[in-house]
């Protein structure tokens, strides 16, 4: 739900509030550039920003600004904030407390090997399978 409404945010209100907000500091140029990433690996990045400490609230307001496709949103963000949960709370659930240290302790470094895993299965399927 936080996500849908983030991407309304910047479907509907990006020109009122974040404009602005980016012209103050500066940030168009960043802003271009982001957009450009969003016509090339959008998928990715949605994927990315909900697996990993990358800021997700910034990821779902610019593919509301960008009119990111709202179903393939919604279905990547409920895979990755889903599985990114979900192996958290099997972690705990099976190991306990131990775990729960551990992923306290190295949560930011976990999410980045996650989201290195699975985009590396995006390479490798895009390589070796025929028509992907």
């Amino acid at each position: 739900m936080g996500g849908a409404l983030g991407y309304a945010i910047g479907f509907f209100a990006f020109q009122e509030i974040a404009q602005p907000i980016l012209s103050f500091y500066g940030a168009m140029e960043q802003y271009a550039q982001l957009e450009t990433w969003y016509q090339n690996y959008g998928e990715i990045l949605v994927l990315l920003a909900g697996l990993t400490p990358i800021p997700y609230k910034v990821f779902t307001i610019m593919s509301g600004a960008f009119h990111f496709n709202l179903l393939t949103f919604v279905l990547l963000s409920a895979v990755s904030r889903g599985f990114r949960f979900f192996l958290e709370a099997f972690l705990i659930y099976k190991i306990g407390e131990p775990a729960q240290a551990f992923i306290d302790k190295h949560f930011n470094w976990l999410c980045w090997a996650a989201a290195a895993l699975l985009v590396g299965g995006f390479v490798l399927v895009k390589l070796f399978l025929p028509g992907s």
